[in-house]
């Protein structure tokens, strides 16, 4: 995600300063009465909430789509001409996904990148991501019954660090959220000591014994042949418990393939077998 500080004077103190500038967020589902109500006051909001100086904010502006849309072409080339007039008075920010902005925003008309400097957010290391992780556990009150939970924790979610739409802090507070559900709903949950297990961050480990897995268990095992099957779920279940143990540990997990292709002659079940 990258937000765009026009190249005039505009210090990091200028910016805070004009904080009271304004903020437009362009969703793609508004309908087309907004959008051209939008477009028909774009210029007259901008003077209006800017014309004295201040900050413009634009959040996903990729949504615009100026290369395919005709209200988003007719607002960012309002937009073109805002940024070279109203230079000296007002600071545009644009922000949005990397790939988005490149691809359906900036390569739009070149005028978009040389009137503006790009300011590129890294994702969070691994540290930064920690840090985030315990002041949530602070701010809620969370005690963790082993500290090797946050390290596990942050372990799983950096394995999707540089892949496009990686969530970061969101992706922090979804795991922090989806663990202390999971607490809540534990039979020995205390809710005036808030404790959260290492199973309420990764999941219950797999387990044949667990009465959901073991219900399908029971019914594939009373299917006639599929012994090819029966053996594929088993080596997946083994393999998943394995992955788990080796989570727990620190070590990185086997790669295997969740795809499979069923093959067989008519009748023998290909299509039965996912009703099991």
């Amino acid at each position: 995600m990258f937000g765009c500080l026009c190249r005039e004077n505009y210090s990091c103190q200028n910016l805070r300063k004009a904080a009271e500038g304004i903020r437009i967020q362009k969703e793609r589902s508004d309908s087309t009465d907004k959008r051209r109500k939008f477009e028909a006051g774009w210029t007259q909001e901008v003077h209006e909430h800017g014309g004295g100086g201040g900050v413009v904010f634009i959040d996903e502006a990729y949504q615009l789509d100026p290369m395919s849309d005709s209200q988003g072409k007719a607002i960012v080339n309002q937009l073109l001409l805002h940024l070279e007039d109203d230079r000296d008075k007002i600071s545009f920010i644009m922000a949005g996904y990397d790939k988005e902005m490149a691809e359906r925003f900036l390569c739009f008309n070149p005028g978009l990148g040389s009137r503006t400097c790009p300011i590129q957010f890294e994702d969070y290391t691994d540290v930064e991501l920690t840090e985030i992780w315990k002041d949530l556990l602070l701010k809620e009150d969370w005690i963790l019954t082993e500290g090797s939970i946050s390290t596990v924790a942050i372990r799983r979610l950096a394995r999707g660090k540089g892949r496009h739409g990686f969530g970061n802090a969101r992706a922090v507070r979804s795991l922090f959220e989806k663990a202390t559900e999971r607490a809540f709903h534990r039979d020995d949950f205390d809710p005036d000591m808030r404790i959260l297990t290492m199973e309420d961050v990764l999941g219950a480990r797999p387990d044949p014994e667990h009465p959901r897995l073991q219900e399908v268990l029971r019914k594939l095992d009373g299917m006639i042949g599929w012994n090819a099957v029966k053996s594929e779920v088993w080596k997946m279940i083994n393999l998943a418990q394995s992955n788990y143990d080796r989570e727990v540990r620190g070590d990185p997990p086997m790669e295997f393939s969740k795809n499979r292709l069923f093959l067989g002659n008519p009748g023998t079940g290909t299509v039965r077998v996912i009703d099991t």
